[in-house]
């Protein structure tokens, strides 16, 4: 069974997927179209953090921030 929990920055699995993450995104993206986020603007205000388990397996992490109606255009 999948569980959902919010949360999970202090967990190393959660460290270790974020940062390369964050690698592959530096790596492959230009900077104007990269959207990835570290863990410092994960955890300000406004933004949810979810983490997908399977038992202690991470299987997967999404953000979500509610933006500016001008920005979502």
């Amino acid at each position: 069974m999948i569980a959902i929990r919010e949360g999970g920055f202090d967990h190393p699995a959660v460290r270790a997927l974020l940062r390369l993450h964050l690698e592959q995104a530096e790596g492959s993206t230009p900077p104007e179209n990269r959207h990835a986020m570290d863990a410092s603007l994960l955890r300000a205000a406004g933004v949810q953090f979810f983490t997908a388990w399977e038992g202690e397996q991470l299987l997967g992490m999404a953000a979500l921030k509610q933006v500016e109606p001008a920005m979502a255009s």
